[in-house]
């Protein structure tokens, strides 16, 4: 199989999982990827195969066509709300062009699964929670309209008998691994501030809200899509193209912070700053669709999976456990 954004996020919790399962695994990484050195577990780097490449390339598409894989996850994406702001251009060309070049890669070589990591970002700011895979898309950032035209070339390759192809819509992933400096990424920043002792910072007046889904279950939904792919779960008419990976339940900022502060067991205090631009005030995704058709619910509560990855950031930073 091939992982592309292997060294992100998502995308080296991806090689790992599919790895331990017996994969082959490729992991094509975008240059500016930088997240290997965070990720828990056995390193992205350390599967099979690892190139690095701009995923707009032809040069990436041609790896992918010599590695001829069963499947093709795509996860490499600009994800930074702000950097699609500021340069529209370059988010379009890596989420829209560099998607375009791996679905033709995996076309040309018969792929069985491709698989898209999309962004709650394409619905916007929602009239009825949580949303349905047949919201209203109104997306308010550059990196929302990008994410929202991948995911669409993923359906039509899918519904013109293309490619056997599919798009995961998660909502806001934390876990272990993920870094503090990642744009959007409250949960990461919390636990870095309250290793360090400091109040956690909000921006907006924290009652902004967001569904938060565990990563360990964001790998079970990729793990079960490929089946129903592989399986030809996506051959039948009305089949579904895309699938919300969420928990279907609001949590405000304000809430996820006091939420940490009961991990930790003392009080941190709160700094607030003025909301970003391109946010919405709410958000949260139905699971329903994804139960229905993958067998997919989530399973790890919000209490838990905050106290694993305080755990992972504890024991990752040296010094912080007689700090905290």
């Amino acid at each position: 199989m091939v992982v592309t954004g292997g060294r992100g996020f998502i995308g080296s919790h991806i090689a790992e999982r599919f790895s331990a399962e017996g994969f082959q695994v490729m992991t094509l990484d975008i240059e500016s990827g930088t997240e290997a050195r965070l990720s828990p577990g056995r390193p992205a780097e350390d599967a099979d195969r690892r190139v690095v490449a701009d995923v707009t390339s032809a040069e990436a598409a041609r790896e992918v066509v010599r590695f001829r894989p069963d499947l093709v996850v795509h996860a490499a994406a600009q994800t930074r709300t702000g950097g699609s702001i500021t340069d529209p251009v370059g988010d379009a060309r890596t989420n829209i062009v560099g998607t375009l070049r791996m679905l033709e890669a995996a076309r040309s070589t018969g792929t069985r699964a491709f698989i898209f990591i999309s962004s709650a970002a394409i619905y916007g700011e929602p009239s009825v929670l949580p949303l349905t895979e047949d919201a209203p898309h109104r997306p308010l950032s550059p990196y929302g309209v990008s994410k929202l035209a991948a995911t669409d070339y993923v359906s039509y390759y899918r519904r013109a008998g293309l490619l056997p192809a599919l798009s995961l819509v998660p909502a806001n992933v934390y876990g272990p691994g993920q870094q503090a400096r990642e744009d959007g990424a409250v949960v990461p920043g919390f636990m870095r501030q309250a290793l360090r002792g400091e109040p956690m910072t909000i921006e907006g007046d924290g009652s902004q809200t967001r569904d938060f889904i565990y990563m360990e279950d964001v790998l079970e939904a990729v793990w079960l899509a490929w089946r129903w792919l592989s399986e030809g779960g996506g051959r039948a008419a009305g089949a579904p193209v895309a699938f919300n990976i969420g928990t279907g339940k609001e949590t405000s900022i304000s809430r996820l912070a006091d939420l940490v502060e009961k991990t930790i067991g003392r009080q941190l205090g709160r700094v607030y700053r003025p909301a970003r631009g391109g946010d919405i005030s709410r958000s949260s995704l139905s699971p329903r669709l994804a139960a229905r058709h993958l067998g997919w619910s989530p399973r790890v509560d919000l209490e838990e999976g905050l106290r694993r990855t305080y755990e992972w950031w504890a024991a990752s930073i040296p010094g912080s456990a007689e700090r905290a």
